[in-house]
């Protein structure tokens, strides 16, 4: 664009010239018939030269027009491009944000993954890191939640192999409770648990001795194992009672633990 410039401002001085050149021609005519003198024929001269000079500037204003057109048509090509990045940078724009406001609303991992992706391709640093603060509120909810949801999970799992052990009193069912209870943190559940599976342990270990000491919990003859309650337990002797020995009632176990009259 320098370069026209500097072609069309030196053309402009010589067009000054050319003004004269029908007047030059009108003088000539007029003196035409006095002679050529060596006057005129300098003034035949200079018209020659300036009327070549005029054609010369007349293609270089030609050549000029054209640079210029050809400027022209590379400005509107840069004005579209310019155009399309600007509208393409307002749709991820948009599309960000509608993505981060419908992760604020599901709260689900996979609206969070999708709200990452598209504020990653932002080029506005100021709203990348407005949009990025908003996704770190909802990832830290979102971890909490899927914490409590695991947890949940893992106590469903816990107490249906609690369940099952106390039903089937197997050494097998009780390992399996315990490492599932193992998975739980520190807790007032845990230790409610725990105590149901050492009630359980216990009553395996008791009915093991008996299979091979069977006298050790053999009865009085024509003494009853039934006991009303705590008092009568403690009274013989029997307390605390496990879940599988003679005598022992869900009745006489108030916390439902496996251990009764404690």
């Amino acid at each position: 664009m320098k370069v026209f410039r500097q072609k069309l401002e030196r053309i402009s001085g010589k067009s000054k010239f050319l003004i004269l050149i029908p007047t030059l021609s009108t003088i000539c005519l007029l003196v035409a018939n006095l002679g050529q003198s060596s006057e005129i024929k300098e003034l035949n001269k200079k018209l020659t030269n300036s009327q070549n000079e005029h054609v010369l500037l007349k293609e270089e204003l030609a050549s000029l027009q054209e640079d210029f057109d050809m400027y022209q048509k590379e400005n509107k090509e840069y004005i579209e491009e310019g155009k399309a990045i600007i509208e393409k940078r307002k749709k991820l724009s948009r599309d960000a944000e509608e993505a981060v406001g419908k992760m604020e609303k599901t709260v689900s991992r996979e609206s969070l993954n999708e709200a990452k992706k598209a504020v990653e391709l932002l080029d506005d640093k100021e709203q990348k890191e407005k949009l990025t603060a908003r996704i770190s509120t909802i990832e830290t909810k979102l971890q909490e939640k899927e914490k409590l949801e695991a947890e949940e999970r893992l106590l469903t799992e816990i107490e249906a192999a609690v369940t099952k052990m106390e039903a089937e009193q197997t050494r097998e069912n009780s390992q399996a409770a315990a490492d599932k209870l193992g998975q739980l943190p520190n807790s007032e559940k845990k230790e409610h648990y725990q105590k149901r599976i050492d009630a359980v342990n216990h009553a395996i270990n008791v009915r093991e001795a008996e299979q091979q000491q069977p006298q050790q919990f053999a009865q009085v003859p024509g003494q009853s194992a039934y006991y009303p309650n705590c008092s009568a337990v403690r009274a013989a002797g029997a307390a605390p009672l496990y879940v599988g020995q003679p005598g022992y009632s869900r009745k006489l176990d108030r916390d439902g633990d496996g251990v009764a009259c404690e």
